[in-house]
């Protein structure tokens, strides 16, 4: 290799040209492997932005064949079969609600970023909206109407304070704009969720789910207050009457009356000061947030302002119709309809204390002979009473005299089973001359001059027709009576104790006209009847047993007031018959079924409660017991009647002493046979002593077990007992987080009780004389006079005939 000279005088080495082609190709890797790093990373980069999903914007117009919302509809249609499958299971399945709605969690996740957001809402609502329609409000409350809600602010309806808070949290741009409607609707949503849920938390709300039904009705009253001035938005007022009302009903039928009265009034305000509202349309509704209202006084015993209500609701019904009047708008059939139906609401709830008051005279003034009975009354011609001159004054027609009739009969704070005429002569003379009419009505014969007879109806209801409603054919001024109106008075003679009367009705009902009908209703009305008509034989036949000498009766019995008698048992045979033997979407009314239950189980109680505290062998009494059989076939139709209508609910400490008793006397049948070896004195008597009655009913069935099979009917006993008694204290329980500990284990256990329990030492404790005795020995809470304190019985039990 040469040497050189560079330009600038510097010895220079001549090049090599193998080193040369080694740098090259050592360059030309480098190159190489750079651009295959850079070419790398930039696929890398390029994928990873491919695999990320486009919005359904990225493939045009919102269209059905928009993959995006193919897929979407796809998802959401799968999730809505799973969910009406999951509703219409007889059973709650909680894996496949769990998975339902954590598939819907996702589909929210997934497809909020690719959908348009008015889209995306709407659905949403579409959603809970369905959820609602199914009964699933929890999952449409918290993946619909709160997911919408949480964008404009964190704070619950239970939160707002005013309308000022309310603007601020859910409008802060107004009530213009096209997503205050769907807010609007989830607020709406909201309150109907949150009120069905606490519907469903049990059928006596606590004090802590009154409060939040309460809440809720405020936050409809500040929402309608914020749209008040707001005329194009006047569908909101009308749809938070709608709901003010539902509420209040609600709680109403709990005894809350007074609680919803302020809430009635604002909605009757609303109506009132709402000009799209102020027309003949609207006027029926109005008519029945009057009548609430009314009947919320009356409820709360503050009759006077309950008329003075009535008839200023009667004067703003006629200043509208002299507005309409003034107007020049033609008269249609329907406005002339509104506004009869609007009078003749109101006007009975002013004649269901006007027909009282004038007859009422001070005490101290000479009072001449009153009315005893229906049968002097009905021997005059008509009109026949003072009442019956009120009700032809005031009221066209006698399917319009009826209404009123059963309206001013009617008294909601008293129970099914709560009978007797009232105490103030005067009113008892009102009562009978009401129940007069209403029976001379029935049978066609009353005020009306016209009077067609229909002879493929029985004489005593004549003037029963099945075709229209009641409030129908007294806006027409027709004459007959619906058979529904017909039921309820037969009820209320029950109550007024005119048995005759109620008799005679109630049997030609039963075998007459209610056969005849086809429909849901008629079947529970007849079921009704014919445990009135049960209710009734006994009550009357115990009264003239208990209050004569009867040779039949026992002194002990007389005593206690308890008598074994075939009314009794066929009492038991039409509760059984009517509750489990009929389908589920047709059982009885449910507050006479419970009151039924407390009367029969407050006279077994009394039975079992003798022979198994009071006595040192419980055994030994049992076989002796009179009627024994009779009664343990009575408490095992308790048990059952008491699964079936959920008394649990209302008061799981009747179920699990109803229960213990039971499964007490059970053991004791089964543990005496082992000890003596025989059958019981009650297989040993029954070709004997078994009476037809006591044969249909099958009362010895359960004795005529082996031991083990005895055992095993007081373990399913027990065992379903226990089941009942856990889920009633589950829906009692508080829902606040504060039940996460057993507040009445830790007092049994942990206490001063477990050092020194009451009643004695341990040595009290061995003196059980069988150890295999384990639920009728004489300790544990059937051991006492009463399980529970007499207040958290439900409110039937304080108004039970004796």
């Amino acid at each position: 290799m040469g040497m050189g000279w560079s330009v600038f005088g510097v010895q220079q080495m001549a090049p090599n040209p193998q080193k040369m082609r080694v740098a090259t190709m050592t360059t030309t890797l480098a190159y190489k492997t750079g651009l295959f790093v850079f070419g790398f990373e930039s696929v890398k980069q390029f994928w990873s932005t491919k695999m990320e999903p486009l919005p359904a914007s990225f493939y045009g117009n919102m269209y059905k064949r928009n993959p995006v919302i193919s897929a979407f509809d796809g998802d959401i249609k799968n999730v809505m079969s799973l969910m009406k499958r999951i509703s219409t299971l007889p059973t709650y399945d909680h894996n496949s609600y769990a998975r339902g709605a954590k598939t819907l969690f996702e589909i929210w996740n997934k497809y909020k970023p690719r959908l348009p957001t008015n889209y995306y809402e709407e659905h949403m609502l579409q959603m809970a909206d369905f959820l609602f329609g199914i009964k699933l409000y929890r999952l449409g409350l918290w993946q619909g109407y709160c997911r919408y809600l949480q964008q404009f602010s964190t704070v619950t309806i239970e939160d707002i304070r005013d309308v000022d808070h309310f603007r601020t949290s859910f409008f802060p741009k107004g009530f213009d704009t096209d997503q205050a409607k769907l807010t609007f609707r989830a607020l709406q949503g909201c309150c109907l969720c949150a009120f069905q849920l606490e519907r469903e938390r049990g059928s006596q709300p606590t004090q802590k789910g009154v409060q939040r039904l309460l809440s809720i009705l405020g936050f409809v009253r500040i929402m309608m207050q914020a749209v008040l001035p707001h005329e194009h938005l006047c569908w909101l007022l009308y749809n938070g009457s709608l709901y003010i009302y539902n509420i209040c009903r609600y709680l109403m039928s709990m005894s809350r009356a007074a609680q919803a009265e302020e809430f009635l009034l604002w909605a009757c305000i609303c109506l009132e000061t709402s000009i799209p509202l102020m027309t003949a349309r609207f006027l029926e509704w109005r008519a029945t947030l009057y009548c609430a209202v009314c009947q919320c006084y009356y409820d709360s015993q503050a009759n006077v302002q309950a008329e003075v209500f009535a008839r200023r609701a009667l004067g703003k019904v006629s200043e509208l119709g002299k507005l309409e009047e003034m107007s020049g708008l033609p008269a249609t059939t329907e406005t002339q309809r509104a506004y009869k139906v609007a009078t003749i609401k109101l006007a009975t709830m002013v004649f269901k204390r006007s027909v009282y008051e004038p007859r009422r005279k001070p005490k101290g003034l000479f009072r001449h002979k009153q009315k005893s009975n229906l049968k002097e009354i009905q021997s005059m011609p008509w009109p026949r009473t003072p009442t019956e001159r009120v009700l032809m004054e005031l009221f066209e027609g006698n399917a319009a005299q009826f209404l009123a009739i059963v309206e001013a009969l009617w008294d909601t704070s008293r129970r099914p089973l709560q009978t007797g005429m009232p105490e103030e002569p005067e009113i008892q003379e009102v009562s009978l001359e009401l129940m007069s009419a209403g029976i001379s009505i029935l049978s066609g014969i009353g005020g009306s001059t016209e009077r067609a007879r229909d002879e493929s109806l029985p004489t005593c209801l004549n003037a029963v027709t099945d075709k229209f409603t009641l409030m129908d054919m007294a806006a027409a001024g027709e004459n007959k009576v619906s058979l529904d109106a017909a039921v309820k008075f037969v009820k209320l003679l029950f109550r007024y104790e005119q048995w005759d009367m109620f008799c005679i009705l109630s049997d030609t009902l039963q075998h007459t006209l209610l056969p005849r009908m086809e429909g849901r209703s008629f079947r529970k009305s007849e079921l009704e009847l014919r445990l009135l008509d049960s209710m009734e034989r006994l009550m009357s036949t115990q009264k003239i047993r208990l209050n004569t000498k009867d040779d039949t009766v026992s002194e002990k019995d007389r005593h206690l007031g308890v008598v074994m008698s075939e009314e009794f048992v066929g009492l038991v045979q039409a509760l059984y018959s009517c509750v489990c033997g009929s389908a589920q979407d047709v059982q009885p009314d449910g507050d006479l079924v419970m009151d039924i239950v407390l009367y029969l189980w407050s006279k077994c109680k009394i039975i079992f409660q003798r022979a198994q505290v009071r006595h040192w062998d419980p055994i030994h009494f049992l076989g002796k017991m009179e009627n024994l059989d009779k009664w343990v076939w009575t408490l095992s139709v308790l048990s059952e009647v008491a699964h079936v209508c959920e008394l649990a609910d209302s008061d799981p400490m009747v179920l699990a002493e109803m229960t213990i008793r039971l499964a007490m006397v059970l053991e004791s049948t089964a543990d005496s046979t082992v000890h003596s070896g025989r059958k019981t004195a009650s297989s040993e008597d029954d070709s004997v002593e078994s009476t037809p009655t006591e044969k249909n009913t099958d009362t010895l069935s359960m004795f005529k077990k082996s031991t083990a099979e005895q055992l095993q009917s007081v373990w399913n006993v027990v065992e379903r007992g226990l089941e009942g008694v856990i889920r009633g204290w589950t829906r009692l329980l508080p829902c606040d987080g504060s039940a996460i500990s057993d507040m009445v284990f830790m007092q049994k256990f942990a206490g001063p009780a477990m050092h020194s329990p009451a009643g004695g030492g341990e040595g009290e404790r061995v003196k059980s004389p069988s150890p295999s005795r384990s639920l009728s020995g004489s300790h544990g809470p059937a051991s006492g006079t009463a399980v529970c304190p007499a207040q958290s019985l439900p409110q039937a039990a304080q108004h039970l005939p004796s």
